[in-house]
This record gives C-alpha cells, structure tokens and sequence, in this order.
C-alpha cells in the first residue's frame, strides 16, 4: 500500500448508500476482518457492494476478503462464487437461529436482483456487441494467423496437435495486450461464449463426427471466418448440423424420460435434517481425480485424529487419498425416509425447506445430461476418437503403442510357439470376397470384419492353448487392419471344426498395426443411456475393459457410489450428496421378505440395491402409478395383497392425506 493510498473500513462502504458507493475514490484499500486488500477499485468494489446486501440483512455476519471481487476476472458465475462465500459465513454464523435457511436465501435473491438492476441502469452506456471487424482483427493477428497458417499445411494434423494450438490461440486472446479492446477477445476472456464456438470461427475446425459419433478421417483446417474451401469441407461440416438436430429428437426424449424416471423413484428420500444424527460410522473413499475432488464439496469427514471436518475447495491436498467419509448409507436419523446434514453434506445448506430431496437430486443430475444433448455442437470444437482399450485378457496377446490410440499390435511369441487366431464366421462375414479380388486397393477394412471377440491358439511342442478374449467396447466392434488383410490375402485362412476362420500368424509382422477400432467421438447418447442402464438396474453389457456394472450386481454401498460416481464425472460436475441420494433410492430393506422400504436407519448399509422396476411394482402405488403401465398396477393382485410400502409425496393424490399419510 502505497503512502498516498486511502484506507477504508469495509464494513463501512458495506452500509455506503448506492450513490456514496459510486461516489468513492478510484483506488483504496479496504480492511476486512481477516485482512487487508493493499488496493481495489472503486468498480471492482461497487460490484462486491451489491452482493453484500447480505450482510447488511445479517449484520454479525464477519465481511471476509473472499467476500470481495479482489482483482477477479468477472464472469458469468462470479456473483455466484462470492455468494457461495457469504452465504458459509452466514450459515455459520447464524446457521442455528434459522432453523432451514429461508432467510438466507431469500437474501441471496435479492442480491442478485440488485445486481442485475444496479448494471442494466448503471452500465447502459458501455453496453458493446461483437462485429465482423473484431473477428477480422483476431484472423490477422500475427501470432494466431501463423498458427493457423501452419495447421492448414499440415498434412498429417492430428487432434493433440490442434487441442494444443486451440490452447495457444485462446491464451492468446486472454492475455494479448493488443487485443484488449476486441469485443470477440473480452467474451473469452470473461466467459461469455464457451470456447469451443469462438475457435470453430477463428482457427481451424478440426475433426468432425457424423450421426452415429464416426469420426471423418480428414480434419476441416479453417474455421468460419476464413470458410470453408472444398466441397469436402462442406460436407463434412454439414454433419455438424445434422448431429445437433438429431440430439433434439429421440435422445432428449429418452433423456427427459429418464429423468421423469428417476425423479419419480428418487423422491421416496424427502429430506435432510439440520443437525448430527450421532453417527460415529464412515465409508473409506478415494479422492482419485481433481474433478471427484470438485464434486466432494461440503462433504464431511474424520480427519487422522478422528476429528470432523468439511470438505472446501481449498482441500486440494486431499486428491489422491482415501478419506474416512460420513455417507448418507451411515446415518442412523430416525426418519427412514430423511437423512441428517452432517451425514448428507452441507449442501444441506442450499435444500429449501419445501424441496424433495431426491427430487432435487434427480433434476441436478438430469439436467446436465440434458445440456450436453442440446449443445451438442457448440461443446465440440475438434472431435477427439476415443482410443481402443485392451482388456486386461487381450492384454497378454495385444498391446498399444505410441501415436496409435485405435489400433493394437501383435505381442510376439517365444520360439518354438506357433501362434493362430480364431475369428467367429458371423464376425468376418465378407472375409470370403477376399479370394476374389485382385488386390485390396478399394476395400475398406471396416467392412471386411466386424470382431467383438478372438481366439487365441498357442501350440508349442504337443502342448496346446486356447484362449478367447473380448476385443470390443459398449459403442464399437473392432475390425482387422488393412495390413491384416493384406496379410490374409496373400496368406489365407481354413475353416476350423467348430466353425470359425482360422488364421495362422507365423509369418505375421508385429510391428504392423493387427486390429483397429473405428474413430468415435463422445456420445452423449451412450453416456445417457450408460447412466440410465446403471441406475435401472439392466442387464449388464460389455465395456471396454470388464463387465459393465450395475447397481444390483454391488453389496457394498459405497462400492456402487464410487462406480456411479465414476461414471457421471466423467462429463459431468455432480455433487456427490446428490448421488448418493440417487443411489439410496434404489436400495430396498429386504428383498427376500418383500419389504421394499428404504433400509432401516439403524444400518442403511444392509440395505439391497433393486432393480428400477422392481422396485417400482412392489414400491410405492402412488409413484407406479404415476411411472407407467397403470392398467397393470390396478389390475395386479399384488397390488392390493402387499401392503407393506414405503410412502411418497404423491400419496395425497391416491389418498387424500395432505402429509402423505396412509389411511
């Protein structure tokens, strides 16, 4: 702090009139009750002011550095950020005279509300848009039109090669002083447009997928700006669009289905208490990734020491470690159908009184799914296919190397081993039309084979091994390289006894490419129905490294949380509260007595993980009836024979008992 620098009490300009706020010098310090902001601006101070209408409605509540925008770059989520700050502190201050927090957030709406009003009147004359010239400007920046330059002579671009120069670009537009006033420039660097549709205007397109996530072999090396230059490039892109109105149709549909679904069955958990249920019980957790770790905010648990603590997002020394976690499945709350916010996690903090916990739950995790459909195009700037995965069993035949993520090769054998292989004959159907042709210029190597599984034969001396081995994934079968082929057709094949083309490998190269998998993108279709498939309870499926898992084939709770939480992190920010909510739903008392309550408080962990439907016809007669196949609740002698259900929000309706009350 320079000597010349005013010094202000916050909690002075916290209780400021609007016009003394904006009355303040151009820069000051500010002290706070845990520190000092050296100097800020009058702007950056006048934006905190507005969010501190909260402390000005809770007057104990200490104002904190964190409360402050304090240099922060502002983006769309930044009001949110500092409120998520106040409201803690509030809580924690307050959090016991409140009861269920109706005040507080009450509070945080008006916040926001001045907000947005002290802007749109304030700021009206700095309203600015986005023009051709902006984006021309960015096209001839030296540094960009270079990098540009060099992708589009690039023969051999592949994908790590355009993530790592879309990077460079968008660092670039952030931080190049020269494009400070470049209205396209300001929206990346406040978070106003997502990245992936500036680069798909400013710097090459990249690789495009089609309907079905194959991924076209050549990339698009210019971007919208410049245009596209061949009718190829044309083509190509146009899929783009295809894709997007195809997500709209039956995926959405079955995504909001999936939805109405799990908010149906979810919404038997009702609701989280304030306070500790007593439980002195926890589930060890690994924190194995960074976006796990997000997901853990506000989570409870026992430190080395056994001492209870709170999972905050300056906790980043916590990834990679097993955590002794308070879990919803180790709270022991009386309410069969609640949980306690210690137990649960102080997310607790943000459930309105009037919410359905499970109900929040499911719409939390379902409307992510649903964005990732409807934005489809704008989340893909350049497709990136998905790498073939080597099972574990094909491990010990086939392996990876560098600069080859679709394709395996060959392990060599010891000598003396002679080596064949085993392809199933509905697998190579068009395996046959290789003795007819003259040369293998025009096949296309995806069509000949369509593998999901080899057999491997090892005969050495008199002694002989078989082995069959899964070489496909959920999304995609795997087929022989164009070098395998090439290999078949000069070598050839027999039919073995028992059916299938045999193949022998001894004259096999294996340092050339054996079998490859198809270029796909990410399918948000598949993810959906992934998830679908492991909150259900379906039939299992094959994925590409083991069985794919669902909640019934898991006896252990946490167990199934960490595979559930697995998967929805891989595309999705979660809370794992909710989760768990999800997965608790699921879980029946005792399925060999018929009792499809939720588990009992006195050990939730003994519960069974059920199948969604049946779950559905021996639950709760008021949420069958509100799923599907009603003729067949009313007509079912069960239905009237097994009394012993849980209850749920929607009994009034069947009932007439406003508090969901049997009678």
């Amino acid at each position: 702090m320079t000597s010349n620098t005013t010094a202000i009490e916050a909690k002075t300009v916290c209780f400021m009139s609007e016009e003394e706020v904006y009355a303040l010098p151009p820069r000051f310090s500010l002290t706070f009750d845990d520190g000092v902001i050296p100097e800020t601006t009058r702007e950056e101070t006048v934006y905190s002011w507005y969010l501190w209408h909260m402390h000005r409605s809770f007057p104990s509540t200490p104002l904190l550095i964190n409360h402050h925008l304090n240099g922060a770059t502002i983006t769309p989520k930044t009001h949110t950020g500092i409120l998520a700050n106040i409201r803690y502190s509030v809580i924690t201050t307050y959090g016991e005279l409140f009861g269920e927090h109706e005040e507080v957030n009450r509070a945080i709406y008006d916040s926001i509300n001045n907000l947005y009003n002290g802007m749109t009147v304030k700021l009206e004359a700095y309203i600015t848009s986005i023009s051709i010239l902006d984006f021309m400007e960015i096209h001839f920046h030296e540094e960009i039109f270079a990098i540009n330059r060099e992708m589009k002579n690039n023969e051999n671009l592949v994908d790590v090669q355009i993530d790592k120069n879309h990077a460079k670009i968008l660092k670039i537009l952030e931080t190049d002083p020269q494009l400070k006033n470049n209205a396209v420039a300001r929206a990346a660097k406040h978070k106003l447009v997502m990245p992936a549709q500036i680069l798909q205007c400013i710097s090459a397109r990249g690789y495009v997928t089609d309907v079905d996530n194959a991924r076209f072999r050549f990339p698009i090396r210019t971007g919208y700006v410049e245009g596209m230059r061949t009718i190829v490039d044309y083509a190509t892109e146009s899929r783009t669009a295809a894709t997007a109105e195809f997500m709209t149709q039956t995926p959405m549909q079955q995504s909001e289905y999936l939805n109405r679904l799990l908010q149906i069955s979810s919404s038997v958990v009702k609701r989280v208490h304030n306070g500790d249920c007593g439980s002195r019980r926890w589930v060890p957790y690994l924190i194995d990734t960074k976006d796990k770790f997000t997901d853990m905010n506000g989570i409870h648990y026992y430190d080395d020491e056994d001492v209870e603590r709170v999972i905050t997002p300056n906790d980043v020394h916590m990834i990679g470690k097993v955590i002794k976690m308070r879990s919803i499945f180790t709270c022991i709350h009386p309410d069969r159908y609640g949980v306690c916010s210690h137990c649960y996690g102080d997310l607790s903090f943000n459930i309105v009184p009037t919410d359905n916990l499970g109900h929040t739950a499911a719409v939390t995790l379902q409307s992510g799914q649903s964005q990732l459909l409807l934005s489809h195009k704008h989340y893909t700037s350049s497709a990136h296919a998905k790498s073939l995965v080597i099972t574990p069993e094909a491990s010990r035949y086939l392996t990876k190397r560098p600069g080859y993520n679709n394709h395996a090769f060959l392990r060599p054998v010891p000598k003396n081993t002679s080596i064949s292989v085993l392809l199933f004959l509905e697998e190579g159907k068009n395996l046959d039309d290789l003795k007819f042709l003259d040369s293998l210029d025009k096949v296309t190597p995806e069509r000949i084979t369509n593998i999901t599984a080899l057999g491997f034969i090892l005969k050495t001396g008199n002694e002989e091994e078989r082995e069959v081995v899964i070489v496909s994934s959920d999304s995609a079968t795997s087929y022989f390289t164009e070098e395998m082929l090439e290999y078949i057709f000069t070598n050839g094949f027999s039919v073995s006894e028992k059916g299938g083309y045999l193949i022998n490998l001894d004259k096999w190269d294996c340092d050339k490419p054996f079998i490859a998998a198809p270029e796909e993108q990410f399918s948000a279709v598949e993810y959906s129905e992934l998830i679908r498939t492991f909150v259900k309870g379906s039939s299992s499926k094959k994925n590409a490294a083991e069985q794919m898992k669902t909640i019934v084939d898991f006896h252990e709770p946490v167990k199934a949380l960490s595979a559930f939480h697995d998967l929805v992190a891989e595309r999705l920010r979660v809370n794992l509260s909710h989760l768990q909510v999800i997965l608790f739903a699921t879980m029946s008392a005792n399925l060999e007595n018929n009792d499809y309550n939720l588990p009992f408080p006195e050990d939730r962990s003994q519960g069974q993980f059920t199948k969604h439907d049946q779950k559905m016809k021996n639950g709760n007669i008021s949420a069958a009836m509100a799923y599907q196949t009603q003729v067949a609740t009313i007509y079912n002698p069960k239905t009237y024979l097994h009394t012993d259900r849980p209850t749920h929000e929607f009994d009034f309706i069947l009932l007439g008992d406003s508090d969901g009350n049997k009678t």
